[in-house]
C-alpha cells in the first residue's frame, strides 16, 4: 500500500495478466480533519464544557464537530461538540446514545490549549469506462472495456461445437402445420420444446468461456413467408445440467442457469440469419466448471461430463410467445463434433419434469469461445505522464490504494505501484 505522505498514486501496471483478469483501480483518500479554531480556555470549566471568553462564536456553529486539547491539562483528550454558545463548548466524550453521557476525564483549565476540527468527507476518485477513454489513448489492442470501470482481455475467437446445416426448421406451436419439437417458450404443459445439448467430453479447458452463441433464427417461418411478423425479441435461456435421472422419468433433469437473466436481442428488422447472443458483461458463462451427475451414462448423457442445455425463444413485445418464426437445424445429421472432441445435439425437453430426449436433428448453432494471451496492461494518461490519480495536497492520512481482479480458478494476477522512484507489488 502507498506510504504516507505520497500525493499521487502515480501508476498501476498488471503484469502477466491472465485470461479474463478484470482489474480497475480506487483511490480512498482521507485528507485529515481541518483545523477551524484554536485557542487556551478560559473562564469556568466543567466535566461536560469548555469556555474560551476571548471568543465570539455563532451560536451552535460547531455542533457536531470535535473539540482536542492539545496541551496542558487534559491533554490527548479528545470530544464532540453538541452544541456552543458564543464563547463555550458544551461536549460529551461517550459514544452516541450511551448512557450515562460522559464528559471530559480531566477537566481543562487555564493551562489547557484546544484545537477545533471539522471532519473532511473521504474523497473518492474512481477510473469508470469514460475516464478509461479518455486517460488510455489508444488502450492496447488486446483489452476491453467494461461499464463498471474495469478492462479485460480480449478473448481470440475459437469455435466450438458448431453447426450451419440447414433442412428444416422448428417452428411456434400455434403456426399451421407446425409438429413437435416446437419453438415455444418452456411452460409446464408435457409438449416437446426445441433445444440444443452439449455434452462437454473434449479435450477444452475447464475454465472456456463462452463468448458468443450464434443461433440461426428466422423472423417469419420459411413454410408461410406471406404470414405476419410477429416477434419483437429473440431470448436465449443458458443452462448447466446438474443431474440426469433413469427414474421416474428416463431423462429427467436438474437445471441450473448460467445466465442471471434470460439474454434478449432485438428482432426488429432483422433478416434469416444468424443472430449474435454476445457475452460482453463483466463475467462470461463457464459451461465446463461443472460436472453433470447422470445417472444414465448412455452417450450424450455420460456421467462426470459437463453438459449444457439451450433454449432459444421468439417473443412478442409483452415477452409472451410469438408465431410464424424458424430455428434452422440440419436433419441431415445426429449429432456435430467440436475440434476439441465435444458432441452437439437436438433435444427435445417436455416440462414439468424438464424430460431431455436427443434427436436426429443437430440446431444451427455455433459455439464461440476464446483463449486469452497473457499480457502487460499499463495505466497512464494520453501524453505518458503517469500521474492520472492526482490527490492534490499531501494527505494527513496515508491513502489507500484498492485493486482488484476476478480471475479463473488457477490463474493469478500481479499488481505493482510507481513511487516514481521504483515499481513495488501490492500485497493482495
Amino acid at each position: 500500500m502507498p506510504r504516507a505522505g505520497w500525493n499521487q498514486l502515480l501508476e498501476q501496471t498488471v503484469r502477466s495478466l491472465p485470461m479474463t483478469a478484470q482489474i480497475g483501480i480506487e483511490a480512498h483518500v482521507t485528507p485529515g480533519p481541518t483545523v477551524v479554531d484554536t485557542g487556551t480556555a478560559t473562564g469556568v470549566q466543567s466535566s461536560t464544557t469548555l469556555q474560551d471568553t476571548t471568543k465570539i462564536w455563532a451560536v451552535n456553529g460547531h455542533g457536531g464537530r470535535l473539540v482536542s486539547i492539545v496541551g496542558g491539562t487534559g491533554v490527548g483528550q479528545t470530544a464532540t461538540i453538541t452544541s456552543n454558545t458564543a464563547n463555550t463548548l458544551t461536549i460529551v466524550t461517550s459514544l452516541p446514545g450511551q448512557q450515562p453521557a460522559l464528559g471530559w476525564g480531566i477537566t481543562p483549565d487555564g493551562t489547557s490549549v484546544y484545537q477545533i476540527t471539522a471532519p473532511s468527507p473521504l474523497t473518492d476518485i474512481r477510473q469508470r469506462r469514460d475516464q478509461w477513454q479518455q486517460l488510455d489513448q489508444p488502450l492496447p489492442g488486446n483489452v476491453e472495456l467494461l461499464p463498471d470501470g474495469g478492462v479485460r482481455l480480449k478473448a481470440t475467437a475459437n469455435n466450438g461445437p458448431v453447426s450451419s446445416g440447414l433442412t428444416a426448421y422448428a417452428r411456434a406451436r400455434n403456426d399451421p402445420g407446425a409438429v413437435a419439437p416446437f419453438m415455444d417458450p418452456l411452460v409446464p404443459d408435457n409438449v416437446q420444446h426445441f433445444a440444443a445439448w452439449v455434452e462437454w467430453g473434449g479435450s477444452e479447458s475447464t475454465q472456456i468461456e463462452l463468448t458468443q452463441l450464434l443461433v440461426w433464427l428466422d423472423p417469419i417461418d420459411p413454410t408461410n413467408p406471406a404470414g405476419p411478423k410477429t416477434v419483437s425479441y429473440w431470448q436465449l435461456e443458458l443452462y448447466h445440467v446438474e443431474k440426469i435421472y433413469r427414474i421416474p422419468d428416463y431423462g429427467a433433469v436438474d437445471l441450473r442457469p448460467l445466465l442471471v437473466t434470460p439474454m434478449k436481442v432485438d428482432a426488429n428488422g432483422q433478416a434469416p440469419g444468424f443472430v449474435a447472443f454476445t457475452f460482453d458483461g463483466p463475467s462470461r458463462p463457464r459451461p465446463k466448471a461443472g460436472a453433470t451427475n447422470s445417472l444414465i451414462g448412455d452417450v450424450g448423457f455420460r456421467n462426470g461430463l459437463a453438459h449444457t442445455l439451450v433454449l432459444v425463444t421468439g417473443r412478442q413485445k409483452d415477452g409472451t410467445r410469438a408465431a410464424n418464426i424458424g430455428w434452422g437445424y440440419d436433419g441431415a445429421h445426429g449429432s456435430v463434433v467440436s475440434g476439441g472432441g465435444s458432441t452437439l445435439y437436438g433435444a427435445q425437453v417436455k416440462a414439468p419434469r424438464n424430460v431431455v430426449t436427443l434427436t436426429n436433428t443437430v440446431p444451427a448453432i455455433q459455439f464461440i469461445f476464446g483463449t486469452h494471451t497473457p499480457a502487460t496492461v499499463s495505466f497512464a494518461d494520453a501524453t505518458g505522464q503517469v500521474n492520472h490519480l492526482d490527490l492534490g495536497s499531501v494527505p494527513a492520512i496515508a491513502p489507500e490504494l484498492i485493486a482488484r481482479a476476478d480471475v479463473p480458478v488457477g490463474t493469478s494476477v500481479h499488481f505493482e505501484v510507481s513511487d516514481a522512484t521504483d515499481w513495488r507489488s501490492v500485497e493482495l
